[in-house]
């Protein structure tokens, strides 16, 4: 679970509280929770329309939409991208793939998961991220369901590489948590994989904004 649709949701509420026309769409294989409905696992929802390929997105769109949301396939994330991306691939539909790096939000996901145990945010210092601005990333999503299929396209990574360790300081100054930062060490192939920065792409830093400057949005830092 990465938590797309939760923040598919957060963002698309945000919009329709400021007065802008919204349209969802979702596979419509997806229907673990209704047809026409997106559902994260904390319960939250909003209406969806379903589509079968992400070509008919550009026609349904109606003229006074603003906003667009579209949720990711059905299957555990982590677990499944290959073989999600493999389908669409060999399925005799002509397609489009993005790949993006770490929402910013998701990073402080995971950092409140590390910081389970009171006065101590235990995290493996040596991972690697590259933290994006998911309305950055939206923005390009939009650009691409509108446009014509483009086969797997460049990835989409934020403006700076860092480790766990050097976001969760900023993260802990902040929040002006009181907390004392260790280090992790997890034996696990995974955990050395992160390491090596296999979740980032450094040769792509489309997104602007910062880890920082998200902080400083979020958190009112001066």
């Amino acid at each position: 679970f990465s938590g797309k649709s939760e923040e598919l949701i957060r963002r698309v509420k945000r919009a329709v509280i400021a007065r802008r026309t919204v349209e969802v769409f979702k596979p419509v294989i997806d229907d673990r929770y209704g047809v026409e409905v997106v559902r994260s696992h904390d319960g939250d929802s909003f209406i969806a329309r379903p589509v079968r390929t992400s070509a008919e997105i550009s026609s349904l769109v109606g003229p006074e939409t603003t906003v667009v949301g579209i949720d990711g396939v059905a299957y555990p994330y982590y677990r499944t991208k290959v073989a999600a991306e493999q389908v669409v691939r060999e399925g005799g539909v002509p397609w489009s793939i993005l790949r993006a790096t770490q929402f910013h939000d998701f990073m402080e996901v995971l950092l409140r998961g590390f910081s389970r145990m009171p006065g101590v945010t235990a995290v493996p210092f040596r991972w690697q991220f590259q933290p994006v601005d998911a309305d950055e990333v939206a923005r390009r999503v939009v650009e691409v369901a509108l446009g014509e299929p483009a086969g797997l396209l460049a990835d989409f990574g934020g403006p700076e590489v860092r480790t766990f360790k050097s976001v969760a300081e900023s993260w802990l100054e902040a929040r002006k948590a009181r907390r004392r930062l260790v280090d992790l060490p997890l034996p696990f192939k995974f955990s050395r994989q992160l390491a090596e920065g296999r979740l980032t792409c450094p040769d792509h830093r489309e997104g602007v904004i910062t880890f920082e400057q998200h902080l400083t949005h979020r958190y009112g830092l001066s």
